[in-house]
């Protein structure tokens, strides 16, 4: 790392090594170039269709089921809201990866399918973690805390942004209840 730059996948200075007016990409490949764009695209239409979604559970839904008891209702919204919070949170995650590792010329194709799944992983999770809250499971989390819509959505959200330290943690936790797996010829 060079003198003055930050540590980390954001570094202070933004020139990503290039001279002024080196603008061609370095990625000269028609594959990698068409690769990147449907990866972006594909990216983009899952961040359209998380926001889409967070819309109709927070203005819409309320509207659509009348004959819904209030309360399953509530419930309802909640857990899609958490999905749908957890699916936004780790594809605004992969975005920030891909345009990084495009810039940095660290993209590369094997690769693929972390950018792709990433998103819906990160929606398991932001589910889970509310259902892990709301059960109690969690001493240090209040389950009232998910009691109400903007507490699910933010926490599915952080739970999807942060989804690999989430599945890390989860790992952990689930060691320390379960006990560790024996590999084969234990």
């Amino acid at each position: 790392m060079e003198r003055g730059q930050e540590p980390g996948f954001a570094p202070s200075d933004l020139t990503d090594g290039r001279k002024l007016g080196e603008w061609e990409s370095r990625y000269r490949d028609p594959e990698a170039k068409s690769a990147i764009r449907n990866e972006a695209i594909y990216l983009g239409v899952v961040l359209a269709c998380a926001l889409t979604g967070l819309f109709l559970v927070v203005f819409v839904m309320p509207e659509q089921f009348p004959r819904v008891s209030s309360d399953a209702l509530h419930q309802f919204r909640l857990y899609v809201g958490a999905w749908i919070a957890g699916t936004l949170g780790g594809t605004l995650y992969t975005i920030k990866w891909l345009y990084h590792s495009v810039a940095h010329n660290s993209w590369n194709i094997d690769r693929t399918l972390w950018r792709l799944f990433t998103p819906h992983v990160a929606g398991a999770l932001g589910l889970s973690t509310i259902l892990t809250v709301a059960s109690g499971l969690f001493g240090f989390f209040d389950p009232s805390a998910v009691d109400r819509l903007p507490g699910v959505l933010a926490l599915g959200f952080l739970s999807g942004y942060f989804s690999d330290s989430v599945a890390a943690k989860l790992a952990d936790i689930a060691t320390s209840v379960f006990g560790k797996t024996r590999q084969h010829g234990e």
